[in-house]
C-alpha cells in the first residue's frame, strides 16, 4: 500500500513541474516575439539608411548645406542602427536564457513524469500480485474444506 502513496506523493510535485514548464515555454514565446520585433526595427532602420543614403548620393551635386545635413542625419541613423543592433543582441541573449530555462524545466517535468509512471507501474504490478494471492488463498481454502 505504501507503493501507491509514492506515486500520489509525487503527483503534486509533477503538477508544479508542469506549471513551471508551461510558464517557461510562455516566457520563451514572449522573448521570441521581442527578438522578432527588435529585428524588424533593425531591418527598418537599415532600409531607411539605405534609402536616405541613395537619395543623398543622387543630390550630392546640388547643395552643400543639404549634403551636410543629410550626412548628419545618416550619422544619426547609423547611431540608431548601432543601438538597435545592441538591443537585438540583448534580446537574443534573453531569448537564449529563456530557452535554457524552458529546456531545463521540460527535462525536470519529463523526469518526474517518468518516475511517477514507473511508480504507477510498480503499484499496478503489486496490486495484481495481491489479487492473485487472494485468489490463490481462496482456492486453497476451498480445497481444504472440500468433500
Amino acid at each position: 500500500m505504501s507503493e501507491m502513496l509514492r506515486s500520489r506523493r509525487l503527483e503534486p510535485i509533477a503538477r508544479v513541474a508542469d506549471h513551471r514548464e508551461q510558464a517557461a515555454a510562455q516566457e520563451f514565446g514572449r522573448f521570441q516575439e521581442v527578438v522578432a520585433t527588435q529585428e524588424l526595427r533593425l531591418a527598418e532602420l537599415r532600409a531607411w539608411w539605405r534609402e536616405y543614403a541613395d537619395g543623398l548620393e543622387a543630390q550630392a551635386n546640388r547643395d552643400c548645406r543639404a549634403l551636410r545635413e543629410g550626412r548628419l542625419f545618416l550619422a544619426q541613423l547609423t547611431e540608431a542602427i548601432e543601438k538597435q543592433q545592441n538591443a537585438v543582441e540583448h534580446a537574443r541573449r534573453d531569448l537564449e536564457a529563456a530557452r535554457a530555462r524552458w529546456v531545463t524545466s521540460r527535462m525536470d517535468h519529463e523526469a518526474l513524469e517518468k518516475v511517477v509512471g514507473r511508480y504507477q507501474d510498480e503499484e499496478s504490478r503489486e496490486a495484481r500480485r495481491g489479487e492473485q494471492r487472494e485468489q490463490d488463498e481462496c482456492a486453497m481454502r476451498g480445497r481444504r474444506s472440500g468433500p
